[in-house]
């Protein structure tokens, strides 16, 4: 788990912001909390599909905001799921006459493995395989093993982004403190009215 520390002098300049626009400090650091919880989630989903060729959807549903920040719990939580590996059906995975090729890096060139199949066919996915990718165990017909590639967390760790985002998420919760700071100023000089 990644804590973040807000700068003292931040919060103090946002209480009284607040307090001279006659809005609820509670809220306001509530909502910046949860802009840089967002954003946290996004750059992690892009830090991903930097060294993985994952589709932005996919590696989008392994991450969850599984809190938001309230006014009496201002504290956002992002989770990267940890589980297995991804089928390769999740790397552009295409099935020829030879077996299926996949990409695992983005930019990177493809792969293959001879002997391999999506469906009977190439073109044409076989609705009990779900897309998978599989391959016969041995010779004979049964049984068949479906192939996987990496995992989206495991993509993460082996690449150890913890240090890009704690900086991420510092910078990103300074910046939204200081925007609602600012916010509160106009609110309180009159000049906005939201």
């Amino acid at each position: 788990m990644i804590g973040i520390e807000i700068n003292a002098n931040q919060l103090t300049a946002l209480r009284k912001a607040c307090g001279e626009a006659k809005k609820s400090f509670a809220k306001e650091l509530a909502a910046g909390i949860n802009a840089t919880t967002k954003a946290t989630r996004t750059q992690i989903s892009k830090d991903i599909r930097s060294v993985v060729a994952m589709k932005k959807k996919d590696v989008d549903a392994k991450l969850k905001i599984t809190s938001k920040a309230t006014a009496q719990n201002p504290v956002g939580h992002v989770v990267l799921e940890a589980g297995r590996r991804e089928g390769l059906q999740y790397y552009d995975a295409r099935q020829d006459k030879r077996g299926v090729s996949y990409k695992i890096k983005p930019g990177g060139g493809r792969s293959r493995v001879n002997g391999s199949f999506m469906g009977p066919t190439p073109g044409v996915l076989a609705p009990k395989l779900n897309g998978g990718v599989f391959k016969r165990a041995g010779s004979t017909r049964l049984p068949i093993v479906k192939l996987y590639g990496v995992s989206a967390i495991g993509a993460w760790l082996k690449n150890d982004f913890t240090a890009d985002t704690i900086g991420f998420i510092s910078k990103g919760l300074e910046k939204q403190m200081e925007r609602r700071i600012k916010l509160n100023v106009l609110r309180a000089n009159g000049l906005v009215s939201k």
